[in-house]
């Protein structure tokens, strides 16, 4: 690697994405093996993660098929996807607490009544996601679903 990208101790000055190809995997593979190093808790996950890493670079292959990431074919259960209905649905409970009942937040959410006025930038963000609910029960089914999961 270019002595001007490292300091003395052999750690980056310059952000890796600056790196050339060769040097982003060599850095990965740093990284893995530091990984590798870990103990605690959360080793089987830093096992895991080194191992594959090294896998990837070593075979030449995707890091998101060699972590087994990448949803199978035809799906959409993407991360960003779940993140997103995660949000979605987070900003549903927090608008139904703030409107005082689930049946309340609903009836804002089908027309029948107007959103409070301290709620209509919580509002906005919540229609900036799309679709409202807007089945009877919808945000009840939510918070049991949930409650399930915690």
């Amino acid at each position: 690697m270019d002595k001007r990208v490292r300091n003395p101790f052999g750690h980056l000055l310059v952000c890796p994405s600056k790196l050339n190809h060769l040097e982003r995997c060599q850095e990965l593979a740093r990284c893995a093996g530091l990984l590798l190093a870990q103990t605690g808790p959360n080793q089987k996950t830093y096992t895991w993660l080194g191992d594959n890493i090294l896998k990837a670079l070593n075979n030449d292959q995707s890091l998101d098929e060699t972590l087994g990431i990448r949803p199978p074919r035809g799906s959409r259960q993407t991360y960003a996807n779940w993140k997103q209905q995660t949000q979605r649905n987070n900003l549903i409970l927090r608008f139904a607490n703030e409107c005082g009942s689930d049946g309340k937040a609903e009836a804002v959410f089908h027309g029948k009544q107007p959103c409070p006025e301290n709620l209509v930038g919580l509002y906005s963000q919540l229609k900036a996601f799309g679709r409202l609910p807007n089945s009877p029960g919808s945000v009840s089914r939510l918070r049991n679903l949930k409650s399930d999961t915690r």
